[in-house]
């Protein structure tokens, strides 16, 4: 996973391999929050990112100028991936 503050783009690719497909709760996890993430950006931006999403990969790219609004949905993804990080090292 990265996050590039200068393009202002989070990437989060691959997948966690903690358990077989179906039941990989390291990958649920993650799934939900960018998911979340991506709603809520769009809800608060309404719209004004770019998103693509496919197979074990998102790529976000939103604009700089948001409000702290979207700034603390970010610092909350990063907060609850590292949680969840913390937890399942491996």
């Amino acid at each position: 996973m990265t996050h590039n503050v200068r393009t202002n783009e989070i990437t989060v690719s691959g997948h966690a391999r903690y358990d077989e497909h179906g039941k990989d709760i390291v990958c649920v996890a993650v799934s939900v929050l960018v998911n979340t993430l991506v709603e809520s950006m769009e809800e608060v931006t309404q719209g004004k990112l770019d998103c693509i999403q496919r197979d074990g990969f998102t790529q976000i790219v939103y604009w700089p100028w948001f409000d702290d609004g979207v700034q603390v949905l970010i610092r909350a993804f990063f907060i609850g991936v590292g949680g969840i990080a913390e937890a399942y090292p491996g």
